[in-house]
């Protein structure tokens, strides 16, 4: 029979909507046939090994119920170590053998804003070598599925962007066919405010596509240098067109599933790029796999709660939530949730509801904040049901509000300037 404490778990598990009732029912018949085999394990451990939770998951649960249930590796004695920080040995009462405490997130300092280091290959060697007609000139950014290059297509004579797949990944098939699914799914992609992918290649191992090359900045970078709210009118323009970027990118049933200020980029003429496209919807990722928590990322602030409950939620409808997000993020001047690691972000997400923008930006319309609120409603049924919905409540308020009339193009120096 399952302990109360492995009950409480998988009930709390349920009640989240981490699971469902058959991976419960198939972690306690692991679990008791693991038992009788003498290996003594806890409900939430099977759940991670079966693929059914990953660790975050399992330590909001343990978070909220304030315990983290092991086993003595010596004698069996059953120990909550839910106070003991990782790296620390908790010593068994019975007999003696040291406990290790298990990783924790809760321990992870994020920066709300940035992206921390990928893995990969070490980068240096590349820089100016030549990769399949493409001379590499200099690092751009680093992720989970590659190393993004700025470099000088030798055949035509231009810069481009080119993401190269981690040595270590081209051993796996499945990275490798995932790495090439990425770039065809986002090379049928034609449109003005989506990153143009122009070729996809392999020499010697090494698996590569090009992309359009942007002189310009990130958001991310944007509000870095700002250190406060984003003028609203360059606000409304980036929603606009990423909007537009989204609602053509889900026609294709192609989902971004991490849409942040990082992944927004705008060109010298002010119009806005949507980035790091790709995770098409058949993909089936890992349900361990969550995006916004993997080493290219710094933060997950911009997730959908579902998405957060199971990956395989991963919507048209929860881009619109991280669009939200992103949003407010821009003219609030700060993310909707904050924390001081990525547990309580998380926690934050699914339980709590962000501050209206407002609140934090007073000079944000009551329109717009209203806009922003939807997007980001926790229910995905009360959100706009389309990106083409979201452009075209935006497209009515600019009008009837008489925001932009000029139109005229600005750089992002000036808009710094006037914000």
């Amino acid at each position: 029979m399952p302990s109360k404490g492995d009950k409480d778990f998988a009930k709390a598990a349920l009640d989240r909507k981490f699971a469902e009732s058959a991976d419960v029912q198939r972690a306690f018949k692991e679990q008791k046939k693991l038992e009788q085999e003498g290996a003594l394990t806890t409900v939430d451990q099977v759940l991670i090994d079966l693929g059914m939770l990953n660790p975050l998951q399992v330590e909001i649960i343990q978070d909220q119920l304030q315990r983290k249930i092991v086993y003595c590796p010596g004698c069996t004695a059953k120990y909550n170590i839910y106070k003991f920080s990782s790296g620390t040995g908790v010593e068994c009462k019975k007999c003696g053998e040291n406990i290790e405490v298990p990783r924790s997130y809760s321990e992870i300092q994020v920066d709300l804003d940035h992206k921390t280091k990928g893995p990969g290959f070490e980068t240096t060697p590349f820089i100016d070598k030549v990769i399949g007609g493409y001379k590499i000139m200099d690092e751009l950014g680093k992720g989970s599925m590659g190393v993004v290059f700025k470099a000088k297509q030798l055949s035509l004579d231009r810069t481009v962007a080119l993401k190269v797949l981690p040595t270590e990944l081209t051993r796996h098939k499945e990275y490798v066919n995932r790495f090439l699914k990425e770039a065809k799914s986002v090379g049928k992609l034609q449109h003005p405010n989506i990153i143009q992918v122009y070729d996809i290649g392999e020499t010697d191992g090494i698996y590569f596509y090009s992309m359009e090359f942007i002189e310009g900045e990130s958001i991310a970078s944007l509000l870095d240098k700002s250190k406060k709210p984003l003028d609203l009118d360059f606000c409304l323009r980036v929603m606009m067109q990423i909007a537009k970027a989204l609602s053509h990118a889900h026609k294709f049933e192609i989902i971004h599933r991490d849409v942040r200020p990082e992944s927004i980029l705008i060109n010298e003429e002010g119009i806005a790029k949507l980035a790091d496209l790709g995770l098409v919807k058949d993909l089936g990722d890992a349900r361990n796999s969550l995006p916004g928590l993997d080493s290219s990322s710094g933060t997950p602030a911009y997730l959908a709660p579902e998405q957060i409950a199971n990956v395989k939620n991963a919507s048209p409808l929860s881009d619109i939530y991280s669009l939200g997000a992103t949003f407010y993020r821009m003219v609030a001047g700060k993310p909707p949730f904050t924390g001081a690691n990525v547990l309580q972000i998380m926690k934050s997400i699914l339980d709590d509801t962000p501050a209206p923008p407002k609140e934090l930006n007073s000079q944000i319309p009551e329109e717009v904040q209203s806009v922003i609120l939807k997007m980001m409603a926790r229910n995905p049924g009360e959100r706009y049901q389309t990106a083409e919905e979201v452009e075209t409540i935006l497209a009515r308020y600019i009008k009837e509000s008489g925001r932009l009339k000029a139109q005229k193009k600005w750089s992002i120096t000036d808009k710094l300037k006037r914000s």
